[in-house]
This record gives C-alpha cells, structure tokens and sequence, in this order.
C-alpha cells in the first residue's frame, strides 16, 4: 500500500468514521427528542382534558343539589321502590341535565335517565330516614360536546370511554384503538392501522364505574418532524464529510508533494548532483527538514571536493614518488620529495630543509621564503640548532653518520604576528 493511500485510510479513521458514528447518534436522538416533545404535549393535553372534566362536573352541582332535595324522589330511595325513583328521575331532567343516575351504597344501578353519552358526573347522597340510601350521580356534559371542547383546547385528538360503553371520539368516522389499551402512561394504539401515540387517564366518581380519558395524537404529526430532522442531519454530514475528503485531498497531495520532492533531491544526491537545493516554503517541520536536507547537500559536496582535493594530492604524490624513483633515488631529490610533501601534507605556505653537515645535501625549500614567514621559520631553526646537553649527542651522532645516537628531541615551533612554524 503506497504512503498516498496509507493517509487516505487513516484520514477515513480518524475523519469520516466519527462523523459517520455521529451522524447515527444523531438520528437516534432526533427521534427521541421529538418522540419526548409530543409525548411532553400529550402529557400536558392529558392534564388539561382532566382540569375541563373536574370543571364540568363542579358545574354540575346545582343540578345535583337542586335533585338530591326532591321529596319525591326521596320518598321512592326510602321505599326502595326503583321504578317509582326511575320515573322520578326521568321527570326532574330538564333544562341542562344531560343524565343521572341512581345507584346503591354497594354500587348497584338502581335508576336512570337521560342520555347515557352523560359524562362528568356530580355525585351526592341523598339522605332518607332508614336502612335505605342512595348515591345520585348527575351530569350536564355530552360526551361528544366534551370531547370536541378538549381538541379545540388541548390540539389533541379525544376518547372518551366508561366501562364497556364506547361514549365519544373526535377521529374521523368515530373510530377507536383496537384492542383498547390499560389506563397508565404513555402507549402507542393502532386505529384503523394508523398508528397514534396518546395516553389513557381513568377518572373515578363517587358511584359508577370510572370514565377513562384519552389524549391521542398520530404518530405521522412528529415522525414527519423527525424525517424532516434526518434529513438535515444527513446533508450537513454528506457536506462536512465531502469537506473532509476535499481537505484531506488537498493535504495528502500536499504531503505527497513534499515527500517527493525530498525523494526527488535525495535521488540528485545519489547521482552526485548537489547543486541544486530543496525549495523551502513556510516555517514547518517540512522547512526545517529541507534545510538540515540542504545542509547536508552542502556538506557532502563540501567533503566530496575535499575527497577529490586529497585523490589529486595522492596522484601528484605518486607522480613525485615516480619521479624521485626516475632520477635514481639521489639524495637532493629524495629530500625535495620530502619537504613538498611535508607542505602539502600540512597545507602549508612555505617549507625548508637545511643540512646539518655541509655536503650532505643541498639545501631545499619550497615557496617564498620572505617577510614574516622568513623570520618565523628562521628562529624555528635556530632553536633546533641550540646545542644543549640533552641533546649534544644525538647532533654529533648526525654530523658523524652514526645511526645509533638517540633520538630524544621533539618538534620546535616558533611564533610571530599571525604565523606560525615548525
């Protein structure tokens, strides 16, 4: 795998797999949050259903107390002749009762009237001497005028339920979940295979079964939101992952140029070009890595004239060895030899060589011995012919051709205004 795709990948790693990730997140918790707005509304929907009811049975008082004192009616609740209270009750509705009812201490139906859609009841006792009571139970609330108050209200749909009896429904055609869910908290229904979401409240009187309360909403209300919400998630990722690819296009070529034109200078180095350096840009790592690149051309090059310089020095002292051979290996040559290496060997401006018995051989030098230079090497020899005790032998050895003196001297330098000698 090429370093171009090796980036590519890790840019996907590291770029677009997170965004990804996160665009997942994101779609999970878009549905939760709308999910807990409108189960929120519906909630809130719930509670306010319930506040109209209580406000509708509390508006059914006057009616109560107003039946609840009616002597005939009494009378039948105290002969506990049922018949007698259900006609009772049939002539005490008018005017705005809708329904009442007439029900034992045991919650057994004693009598009825008016239309069974009632809902909201007030209830009340109706005190007679004897054994036998009563619970009236009234109200002066439809179920469907109820129902439809609470979605004009709350924006919810309605149901209305009590017992087994199906009382009123604000959805098209009247319809109702089936089968009909348990009173208690949040619940997804099916009606008519719509899914709704709603919740489902039971309101218990003092007689009577209870009346179950249900604030509903389809599911298409807020799932259009979420997909509308994904959809948006999904275009601002495509663009931020499309902005990635873009940008990691753009580094990897610009990290890809970088590294060839390294590779490019380093295969110059290679064939021996070192003239042309590494263009440098900016004040990165990249930079910094091309000047210690160019430093290092400009050394190498440096060492490589350096390596020629010393090959030709090496060919000329081969050429002066060849030389000194050709003329027979006399001494004035073998000595000449010597002092021009001794030169070049120290890089030298001038050298000489002097006999310490005359006739040995003839003096040499090499260069101009004038000026400042022709002083110093002056007194450098005349501190190598100081004559002194520990080295009187070893000059006397030399002047009698004897190889055996000891050889205890040193090298002697001399000094002056920006020169030197040995």
């Amino acid at each position: 795998m090429s370093f171009r795709s090796r980036l590519r990948l890790f840019f996907a790693l590291i770029v677009i797999v997170p965004m990804v990730a996160l665009g997942i997140v994101l779609f999970a918790l878009t549905a939760r949050s709308e999910t807990g707005k409108a189960d929120a509304g519906i909630a809130a929907g719930a509670r306010a259903a319930v506040g109209v009811y209580r406000e509708e049975a509390e508006r059914a008082r006057p009616a109560l107390r107003r039946m609840v004192r009616d002597p005939d009616l009494r009378q039948a609740v105290a002969a506990g002749r049922r018949r007698v209270a259900g006609r009772r009750l049939r002539g005490l509705i008018v005017g705005v009762v809708v329904r009442a009812e007439l029900w034992s201490p045991s919650g057994v139906l004693l009598a009825r009237a008016g239309s069974r859609r009632g809902v909201a009841f007030a209830d009340g006792p109706i005190e007679v001497r004897g054994p036998r009571r009563g619970i009236l139970s009234v109200s002066v609330t439809g179920a469907t005028d109820f129902a439809d108050r609470v979605k004009a209200l709350t924006g919810l749909d309605a149901l209305l339920l009590r017992g087994s009896d199906r009382l009123a429904s604000t959805l098209a055609g009247r319809r109702y979940p089936t089968p009909l869910p348990r009173s208690g908290g949040l619940t997804d229904v099916d009606v008519a295979g719509e899914q709704y979401r709603g919740r489902f409240v039971p309101i218990d009187g003092a007689a009577g079964p209870p009346v179950r309360l249900a604030t509903i909403t389809p599911r298409a209300s807020f799932a259009q939101r979420i997909a509308s919400n994904r959809v948006v998630i999904v275009l601002v990722t495509t663009m931020f992952v499309l902005l990635a690819l873009i940008s990691g296009a753009v580094v990897s070529r610009a990290l890809t140029g970088q590294i060839g034109t390294f590779l490019e200078a380093a295969q110059r180095l290679s064939r021996g070009d070192f003239r042309k350096l590494v263009p440098l840009q900016g004040n990165d790592e990249f930079a910094d890595l091309g000047r210690e690149f160019n430093d290092m051309s400009l050394q190498l090059e440096e060492k490589m004239e350096e390596i020629e310089r010393k090959r030709q020095e090496l060919a000329e002292t081969i050429r002066r060895v060849g030389d000194a051979l050709a003329t027979g290996l006399d001494r004035d040559g073998v000595v000449a030899l010597a002092v021009r290496q001794a030169v070049d060997a120290c890089e030298a401006e001038i050298g000489r060589a002097l006999p310490l018995a005359h006739g040995a051989f003839s003096g040499c030098s090499v260069g101009e011995v004038a000026g400042d230079l022709k002083k110093v090497i002056e007194t450098a020899e005349r501190d190598v012919f100081v004559v002194r005790a520990d080295v009187g032998s070893e000059l006397l050895g030399a002047l009698e051709g004897d190889d055996r003196a000891g050889r205890t001297r040193r090298a002697v330098s001399a000094h002056g205004p920006g020169v030197h000698a040995v």
